[in-house]
Formats: C-alpha cells, structure tokens, sequence
C-alpha cells in the first residue's frame, strides 16, 4: 500500500524514505518470511518441550473438531467449549480452521484498508461533512458490502466451499465424540506433572 500510494499517503515520506528504496523492505520481509515460520515452529517446540504444553495436540484436535463439524460455516455452530474462558471461546470455535485465517485476512485487509483511506483523507485535508457527494459515496459503499457479502455466500455454496463431507456422521456422533476427546485430553493433563525447574 505505501509503495502503490506513495504520493496520496505519504506514509514513507514523512520517515524520510524515498520511493526507489521502498523496494528493498518488500524483499526484507520475503527474504525474512521462510526464517520467521521456522523460528515459530521452534518457538513452539519449546513450548512443549520445556513448559509441558501440548499444542501440536491441541490443534489436532481442533484439525479433528473442524473435520466433524456439523455446519458447513464452523462459526454458526453454536458448541462452545465451557472449560476454557469466555472470551478464547469464540476463537477456539473456529478451530484455528482455513475459515479462522479467511476471516483473519478479510479483517486485516479492512482495518489497512481504513487506516490508509484515513491518512490519505487527512493528507489531502478533505472534509467529508462539506463534501456534497458523500451521501451518496457513503450509500453505495453500503451496498457494495452488502451485495459483495451476499454474493460471496450464493458463491460458496454453489462452488460447494468448505462443504461438510462427513455430514451424517457428524450429527450423529459429533457430541459423544467430542466429549470422549476432551475427557482424554483432561485425564492426561491432569495425570501429568509439571517438569522441574532447571537448576540454579
């Protein structure tokens, strides 16, 4: 966005950096994007190695859960997981799933979306009170949301997109199931003991 809208936003003039070095922090963070996954993946493995937390676990479970779900959208199943806090509940409804990082994307782009039309309005000193055409600019944003949301569900659901395939057994076996998996999953962690501290 800041080498696209270099002129209107002038985000990277105001640090100072011209617009034929933006390039460079584009493959800084290509170059950086391999290591950064795989210093995650360590980051994790500590985690259960050193802290007893088992998060591969975890999200095979919820690889597990998104499998037997039993809406085609994991967000309208109304099974929350009462053992953990109400406000993670949400989030680990999603199952950490595809849909989970869709949605992710679609906030993320929205919120960089705002915060660049704001710094170009700003930059621009344009007052959208005194702008005649702002109703109507404001109305048909409105619409395009509205239409774009609505299109998307007609399209995924013809294109057959995140379709539960396992639907029958799903709704048959989803609750016992599930149950049996948190059971499992609280009877190992409660039978464990915490590791010891290192020495010194």
């Amino acid at each position: 966005f800041c080498m696209w809208m270099f002129n209107e936003s002038k985000i990277l003039t105001n640090f100072r950096i011209p617009e034929h070095n933006a390039s460079f922090y584009l493959l800084f963070y290509l170059l950086m994007y391999p290591f950064q996954v795989i210093a995650d993946r360590i980051c994790v493995n500590i985690a259960e190695c050193y802290h007893g937390w088992k998060v591969t676990d975890y999200l095979e479970y919820c690889s597990y859960r998104f499998i037997i779900r039993t809406t085609d959208w994991k967000g309208r199943d109304n099974i929350l997981d009462q053992t953990l806090s109400p406000h993670v509940r949400s989030i680990d409804q999603m199952c950490f799933s595809d849909q989970f990082y869709f949605v992710n994307l679609l906030q993320t782009v929205g919120v960089m979306s705002l915060i660049f039309g704001m710094q170009v309005t700003f930059e621009a000193q344009w007052n959208m009170f005194e702008d005649p055409a702002t109703p109507a600019v404001l109305a048909y944003a409105i619409c395009l949301c509205k239409g774009t949301s609505a299109m998307t569900g007609v399209s995924a659901g013809y294109l057959k997109i995140w379709v539960v395939r396992y639907k029958t057994w799903a709704e048959s076996g989803y609750q016992q199931a599930l149950a049996k998996k948190m059971q499992a999953m609280s009877a190992g962690t409660a039978d464990e003991k915490p590791p010891p501290p290192p020495a010194g």
